[in-house]
Order: C-alpha cells, then sequence, then structure tokens
C-alpha cells in the first residue's frame, strides 16, 4: 500500500479543518470539537510517520499555514473545554451532596477541590433538574435575551449587553444581589448557544465570565469592563461555568439541567446559605424558565416583552433557526405536527404557582432572611 504523499496529508487535514469550521459557524460545538480532535490526531501521527525531515518541516509549515487560514480553530479548542467542563458538572455522580429534594426539582451540590489536594480552591458548584412543560425554543429565547434578565430573576440587579459576536452568542455584564449583609456580585460575562440535537439530543447554554483575552472568531480583542472600586461597590466574582442543557422529551417537554462552578469570593460558606442557594437561586431559576416559557405560549407580543424581543430584526434569524432545527427534530421522531401545534393540556402542569406558596413562586423568597444564616455571615466577614 502506497504511502500518503505530504501534499494529500494536507489536503486532507484542510478538508477536516473546513469541516470543523462549518461546525462551528452552524453552532454545533460538540461536533465541531469532535471532527477538529480526529483531524488533529491524525495529523500529528502522519507527521510523526514521515522519516524525511525536510519533507516532515514542509507539511509542519503547511499545517500552520491552514491554522492561519482558519483563525475560528482557537475558539473551537476553546469552547470544547467549557463544553466538556458543563457536560463533566451535569453528568458526574461521585461527591455530589443533595441539597434541596423537592417533588419537581432535585438540586446537588459539590465544594471544589484543589487538584491533587483536599482543600477548597474556592470554586462551589450546583447541579439542579427538572422535566419542565415548555418547548425548548420558548426557554433558549429566555435565556438569549439577557437584558431581560433582571425582570425575569429576583435575584438579577441588573443585566446589559456588551457586544454581539454572532447569532447565539454575545458577551454582557451581569450583577446579583446576595443576602444580607453581603455585598452584591457582579461579573463581565461570555455566553453562546450549542446545537447538539443532531448527535446528542440537546440544546445547551454555556455561560463563563469574561477574560480579558478573550477574542471574536476574527482574533480582534473583546471588550472587558474593569471592575468598580471603593465603598459599597458590588464585588466581582468569578463564574468558571453556568449552563442550561436543554432535552426535549416531547414537543412541549423539557429535560432540563442547570449547573454552576462559582466562585462567590466568600471566606466561608455555611451550610445554612447553600441550602438557601439550592432552593431560591437554582431551583427557583428553573421555576421560572418554566413559567415564563408558559406564558408565551399563546401571548401577543404587545403583551409579552420576550416575545416582542423575538420579532426584533437583529433576532429574527435565532429564532426562525432554533424553530427550523427543532422541526427537523420532531420530523425525526413522528411528531412533527404536535410541535406545530404548540399545545400544552392543562392537565400536564398542575403545579401550583401560587405567589404565597414561598417554594413555587417566580417572585423570589420571603422577605425576612433566616437569623441563623445572617449571623453566620456577619459571624465570618
Amino acid at each position: 500500500m502506497a504511502k500518503t504523499s505530504g501534499s494529500d496529508l494536507l489536503v486532507r487535514f484542510e478538508a477536516g479543518i473546513v469541516e470543523a469550521v462549518e461546525y462551528f459557524r452552524l453552532d454545533k460545538h460538540f461536533q465541531s470539537a469532535r471532527v477538529l480532535q480526529n483531524v488533529e490526531r491524525e495529523i500529528e501521527t502522519a507527521l510523526k510517520s514521515i522519516q524525511d525531515e525536510t519533507e516532515r518541516s514542509r507539511v509542519q509549515a503547511g499545517v500552520e499555514s491552514v491554522y492561519g487560514r482558519y483563525g475560528e480553530t482557537k475558539l473551537i479548542r476553546q469552547i470544547e473545554g467549557e463544553v466538556l467542563n458543563v457536560l463533566e458538572l451535569a453528568r458526574s455522580e461521585e461527591d455530589w451532596t443533595l441539597s434541596y429534594d423537592g417533588s419537581s426539582a432535585k438540586v446537588w451540590y459539590r465544594a471544589e477541590r484543589a487538584e491533587n489536594s483536599s482543600k477548597s480552591n474556592g470554586l462551589h458548584a450546583f447541579k439542579a433538574r427538572a422535566e419542565l412543560n415548555a418547548p425548548v425554543v420558548n426557554l433558549c429565547a429566555l435565556l438569549n435575551e439577557t437584558e431581560l434578565f433582571a425582570e425575569l430573576f429576583w435575584f438579577v440587579r441588573k443585566s446589559a449587553a456588551l457586544q454581539d459576536l454572532g447569532r447565539f452568542r454575545k458577551s454582557f455584564h451581569m450583577q446579583w444581589q446576595l443576602l444580607w449583609p453581603l455585598s452584591d456580585r457582579e461579573a463581565p460575562l461570555l455566553g453562546y448557544g450549542v446545537d447538539g440535537l443532531d448527535e446528542d439530543n440537546c440544546f445547551m447554554t454555556v455561560t463563563r465570565s469574561l477574560a480579558r483575552e478573550d477574542v471574536d472568531s476574527s482574533g480582534k480583542q473583546l471588550e472587558y469592563p474593569e471592575p468598580s472600586s471603593g465603598r459599597g461597590q458590588p464585588v466581582r466574582m468569578r463564574a468558571e461555568c453556568l449552563g442550561f442543557h436543554f432535552e426535549p422529551i416531547e414537543p412541549t417537554k423539557t429535560r432540563a439541567t442547570v449547573v454552576a462552578r462559582l466562585d462567590l469570593l466568600l471566606p466561608f460558606v455555611p451550610v445554612a446559605l447553600v441550602n438557601y442557594s439550592s432552593r431560591y437561586f437554582i431551583r427557583l431559576s428553573l421555576h421560572v424558565l418554566e413559567v415564563k416559557a408558559r406564558e408565551m405560549l399563546g401571548a401577543s407580543p404587545d403583551s409579552n416583552k420576550h416575545l416582542k424581543a423575538m420579532e426584533r430584526e437583529d433576532r429574527r434569524e435565532v429564532y426562525a433557526w432554533i424553530q427550523s432545527r427543532l422541526e427537523e427534530h420532531w420530523k425525526r421522531h413522528g411528531k412533527l405536527e404536535e410541535f406545530q401545534n404548540n399545545k400544552i393540556e392543562s392537565a400536564q402542569f398542575k403545579r401550583t404557582t401560587s405567589m404565597e406558596n414561598v417554594d413555587t413562586s417566580a417572585n423570589g423568597p420571603p422577605a425576612a432572611v433566616d437569623k441563623k444564616l445572617a449571623l453566620q455571615l456577619l459571624k465570618k466577614r
């Protein structure tokens, strides 16, 4: 069997890079990462097999030239690690402690440790899972319209757009209110969507803290807001990852998993705060998404801010794309007509949404903070 020439290797390598970049531009980041992994593994093996040093150097130079023509490969490698980080949190079973065990949702907590050490690295991980009676497109719309977060979640004080970086990729800034006596937290964030319907049966959003060195697909550095200083200013926290994993079960039913790995910059995190956060930050976020996604069904843009945002000229492409991808998905599963009808029977949604029920209210926790928890926080300040 004849050996593959260096020129043929480069042609095949570039074809693989082009395929990975095409997936990247379609927001199919799982497939993009897998193709890039395979093509880089193949070229690495091929380079090692080339005996002639001159030929090996020529092929290596050709590889670098291909990388130079497709700058997106750097972002693909970066996103690969971020996406796998979210999946690891969502799928892992080890060392999690159940911190909220409700009838409609469960939340787990895990204090993260430094590598090869029993000491904390400052990060706190949360994971929640629930089945939501709401369609995926509405859930994605709620998370994509970051400017409306303060109207969705009681603990978001401010949310403002920084830069639109693609169809489903953007940077934005958020400020969260915590419990007294703790100061607000804030962070500039980078978020994007992942179309995993083809191979992984999911849509996913991934968010992390924006870094000074972050660039767009052309290599241009992104805007980075510096933290405020002075008394009374919010504290800049670090979000290593925040991900929402949506798996369509039925056209109007979605299995949702939210995972977070955060450094709140607290020297001490009492168990009471973990339990409080599990209930009123993490679990309540899923409930709010379900309530608001359902409200969008049958509403008009004049009465619903998220539907109005979806009809903006700069947003239409995003939601038309999500809708078309879901149509393809449900057509393959023989449920296209049901998806297009987009109806939820009232019997499917029996849980109460009474504002008097603090466990299911979308308005947030009760006004009174547990005195024991407040004293613990004060003691450790």
